[in-house]
This record gives C-alpha cells, structure tokens and sequence, in this order.
C-alpha cells in the first residue's frame, strides 16, 4: 500500500522532461514518436525516461550493439504512449483500487474501449500495451510496436532473438521504476 501512495504522490508531483533530456529525446525518438511521448501526462514521461535509465544500466552489462540499445531506448521511451493524456495519476489510482477491491469485475469490465468513465479507464490500464504497439505500428515503428504491445505479457513467444531481448529488459526496467 506504501508502495502506491508514494507512486500517486510521484506521478502528481512529476516534472517533464528538462532541457537536457528534451535534446536526448529529440536524438532518439523520430518526429511523429515525440508527438506520442509528449502527449503522456507528465508523470508517465518521468516514469518512461527512469525505465530508459535503468534500461540503459541493464543493457551496459550485457551488450555492445548501438543499434540495438537504441531500439531499447525508443521502446523505454514509448511503452506507455497508450495511457495518453487520460491516465492521469487520478484516473490510474481508481484504476488500481478497482483491479484491488475486484479484479475480476474490473477485468471483465474492461475488456471494450468505452465513453463511459469507469470503463475507459480500466480498458487503458489493461490494454495500454496493445494500444501504444498499435500507435507504434501506424507511424511504421513495427519492432518497436512488436516489443511495446507485449511488455506487460509474461512470455515474448514470436519476438525474433533481439527483440527478445530487448523485451525483457524493458520489463525488468518497467518492474524497478
């Protein structure tokens, strides 16, 4: 429960990107990912630029290929463009309580994209994977769509052996920020 009061206080309390950080992104991210990336609310940029950071720490020890770490970088950076503006750290922490008090409701619930409140939250907060993997894969951005779509899935099954990779370094960096 800790846990979740500091990530609600994090997400209110984030600052964006500053002018050091907007210049790394602008290096990394082509122009229509930028849109996507600054279209998150604050918290999620801060959020997704701490996943790259450790993402980078993980991918240091373990490989040397630049264009693959870049791939890394942009997937760190992208994975959840899904929540967009919507997910706010409001809208998330009725999401959690939701998923918490009953989950298989909330699930259910969820399963559709809707105009209703409750039920477009809680299809963002299952489904942002699958929804920044199709952002992704409509500005051509298909590896990155690929590894995006399934970071919140326990298995890579059909991911080629880099994109593989990248997956589960993405996922241990997402599991620690």
């Amino acid at each position: 429960m800790f846990y979740r009061i500091k990530q609600f206080v994090a997400g209110v309390m984030a600052q964006g990107p500053n002018s050091e950080e907007r210049l790394r992104i602008e290096k990394i991210l082509p122009p229509k990912a930028r849109e996507f990336f600054y279209g998150m609310n604050r918290g999620d940029q801060r959020h997704s630029l701490q996943v790259m950071y450790t993402a980078e720490a993980l991918w240091a020890s373990c490989q040397d290929n630049e264009e693959n770490r870049n791939l890394l970088l942009r997937c760190c950076l992208l994975h959840d463009i899904g929540r967009g503006k919507q997910m706010g750290p409001i809208r998330k922490t009725w999401a959690v309580i939701l998923d918490k008090i009953h989950p298989i409701w909330a699930r259910r619930y969820g399963r559709c994209d809707s105009q209703s409140y409750i039920r477009g939250l809680l299809y963002r907060y299952y489904h942002h994977g699958e929804i920044s993997g199709e952002m992704l894969m409509y500005i051509g951005m298909v590896s990155e769509a690929k590894v995006v779509a399934r970071h919140h899935k326990k298995s890579a099954t059909g991911l080629p052996e880099i994109e593989t990779q990248v997956w589960k370094i993405l996922r241990q960096a997402d599991s620690v920020n």
